[in-house]
């Protein structure tokens, strides 16, 4: 995998080189083989990255209920008595978790062992009021393995009201 990544960035540098020692603009054949040579690479290293974890990796995920009445704007994530992650969710991000999608809110090195983690999320409800809701739990990293948390924001029509759910497994 590595040579691969290695042979990308030095196509890419030679037709860098190439262009401006002859003092010649890229010919647009040329150019599109740059981008396709350097989309390649960028993906060759996010699979790389992906198939090879760190050993002491935490990975945490913030989603909503499908066309939840929650508008979610603000996220804080405290471990350990650190704040690790702050978000503000701009419109088009509020969209895109109301259509189902996950918020990648941290990713960061662990240490195996017991950890704190107290989640903040602030946003407004339907009728456009503020709401804010702190949830402190505890994780176990395992050694060697990630450990992936999600913390999901789902409408309780039966109570009117929103409950957070926090499931956490190791990769």
């Amino acid at each position: 995998m590595r040579m691969r990544h290695r042979l990308c960035v030095t196509i890419a540098l030679l037709f860098a080189i190439t262009g401006h020692a002859q003092g010649e603009s890229f010919s647009p054949t040329l150019t599109a083989l740059k981008s396709e040579t350097l989309a390649i690479q960028r993906d060759l290293a996010l699979l790389e990255s992906a198939l090879q974890p760190h050993d002491a990796s935490m990975q945490l995920y913030v989603s909503v209920d499908i066309d939840t009445r929650f508008t979610l704007q603000d996220a804080t994530l405290v471990v350990n008595g650190r704040t690790l992650a702050q978000k503000h969710y701009g419109p088009t991000e509020q969209a895109a978790l109301s259509k189902g999608g996950a918020y990648p809110l941290l990713r960061t090195e662990l240490s195996a062992g017991t950890h704190n983690i107290e989640r903040r999320i602030s946003g407004k409800d339907q009728s456009q009021r503020p709401f804010t809701q702190n949830t402190t739990f505890t994780i176990t990293k395992v050694p060697q393995r990630t450990k992936v948390v999600a913390v999901h924001l789902a409408d309780d029509l039966a109570e009117q009201r929103y409950r957070f759910g926090i499931q956490q497994w190791n990769q």
